[in-house]
């Protein structure tokens, strides 16, 4: 009898016995895992950015609670971009974050 565990249909380029979902299974968490993890920096860049923005655009800002709102909202930010950090660093993903300028 034929060994068919790393062998491949030319027709259909699948694998021919052998199956192992226990790989495919890994491959595939490990596909959803970066997939989050690019969600998660477009999220952190674009706080990041809001918080840098905003600034400008309280003192900028025409009437008091204009100001007001705008202040509520970078304590907002503040905190998302707190807990971002947080859930970086509890997948051991700290490296993503930019080191703090002095």
């Amino acid at each position: 009898m034929k060994n068919t565990d790393n062998q491949f249909d030319e027709n259909s380029n699948q694998k021919i016995g052998g199956w192992n979902s226990e790989k495919i299974t890994f491959d595939l968490k490990k596909g959803f895992h970066n997939v989050f993890l690019d969600e998660l920096k477009d999220i952190y860049l674009s706080e990041k950015a809001i918080l840098k923005a905003m600034p400008a655009l309280i003192e900028n800002a025409d009437s008091e609670d204009m100001s007001e709102a705008l202040n509520k909202q970078l304590e907002f930010t503040q905190k998302h971009i707190i807990r971002l950090e947080d859930i970086f660093y509890s997948l051991g993903e700290s490296e993503i974050i930019p080191k703090q300028e002095t």
